[in-house]
């Protein structure tokens, strides 16, 4: 499995021509963009959608054109041709980013801004994460939003679009960067990252067998290059990323 990650800080959707927009989403994609008015949102839109494109294309050796999606009875994106290629895709203020394996799979990024972390922790988390959480103050907003976004790439996993407690995955801590989880029969593997001290990350993927096949991780940093020629033209410079820092996997 491949994450790809862009930080959009230094972009803006003017920086992007017609043509570009054309050339990269469908009719539908373009009016759900129109009908999108905060420029945020527009731009985590837009970038996400060409992040996914290129990263398909390059996986399956087509054009953006190419790529068909519909959008299934849950309101998510699924390829039309090819089921054997799992994606997910997330973003949170600057960061859009994208999972892409040969397994069912979710993700989910967020942002670490300041919270009230034990309060909503209490109406949204397990009480045994809840006592988690209390007793690892010095580390509160980390963990926090370690299990928050793996509750999140779950709810994403089963293909859902909202968070429900009625389904929400609950887990155990075993060791420092180990956790278990408790009440799902899914063979799932999974990972949490911090991203720029910032974000934290966590991606879930379905294993054909656990205890016999071991998915492997790659993350990847794009930067996005935009040609100002008379014909603009965007491209992504990709390199591996290696100061991810795990803080959490799952325990045996």
């Amino acid at each position: 499995m491949q994450i790809f990650f862009v930080d959009i800080k230094n972009l803006t959707e003017f920086d992007l021509s017609q043509e570009i927009l054309c050339d990269c989403l469908d009719q539908r994609e373009l009016k759900r963009l129109y009908n999108t008015k905060q420029n945020k949102s527009r731009l985590q839109f837009i970038i996400g959608r060409i992040l996914l494109k290129s990263v398909l294309c390059e996986r399956l050796y087509c054009k953006p054109k190419d790529i068909q999606m519909n959008i299934n009875e849950k309101g998510r994106p699924e390829l039309t041709f090819n089921q054997d290629v799992q994606f997910n895709l997330t973003h949170s203020k600057d960061i859009v980013l994208v999972a892409v394996g040969n397994s069912k799979l979710g993700v989910d990024v967020e942002y670490m801004k300041e919270r009230n972390y034990l309060e909503i922790a209490k109406h949204f988390f397990s009480q045994e994460e809840y006592a988690q959480l209390k007793e690892n103050t010095c580390d509160l907003s980390v963990m926090f939003y370690s299990l928050w976004t793996l509750k999140e790439a779950y709810v994403k996993y089963l293909g859902q679009s909202l968070f429900d407690r009625k389904i929400q995955i609950r887990f155990q801590m075993r060791s420092k960067h180990k956790l278990f989880p408790q009440n799902t029969n899914a063979n799932v593997d999974f990972w949490t990252y911090a991203l720029n001290d910032e974000y934290v990350f966590s991606v879930l993927t379905e294993q054909a067998d656990w205890k016999n096949e071991k998915e492997t991780l790659q993350i990847f940093k794009m930067n996005c290059v935009i040609n100002n020629s008379s014909q603009q033209k965007l491209f992504w410079e990709k390199e591996e990323y290696l100061n991810a820092s795990l803080l959490y996997t799952r325990s045996d």
